[in-house]
């Protein structure tokens, strides 16, 4: 298929689904996204894109650290993992 036929059918779909905003390059991004927050390295993902750069797949090494603070703090909300070291409050 060629591209500009598929940029148009693109188009058409996104239209009818209620997203004329939506551009092809969108679903690469999303693919890149995804696997970032699924955990995948930001190593893997570039080559599944085809990033000839470290510095373009890096653009989404956020959303693998957002996925690490959220999986620390989901340790450290959990009763098991209190330490018996930490800080504990004191009377004033």
């Amino acid at each position: 298929m060629a591209r500009r036929t598929l940029q148009t059918r693109f188009k058409a779909a996104a239209t009818a689904i209620g997203r004329p905003d939506m551009h092809l390059h969108d679903l690469r991004h999303s693919t890149a996204s995804l696997l970032a927050q699924a955990g995948v390295s930001l190593q893997v993902i570039g080559a599944i894109l085809g990033h000839s750069s470290p510095q373009t797949t890096a653009r989404y090494a956020h959303l693998v650290e957002d996925n690490k603070r959220e999986a620390m703090a989901k340790l450290g909300a959990s009763p098991a993992t209190k330490s018996r070291h930490s800080k504990r409050k004191t009377a004033a």
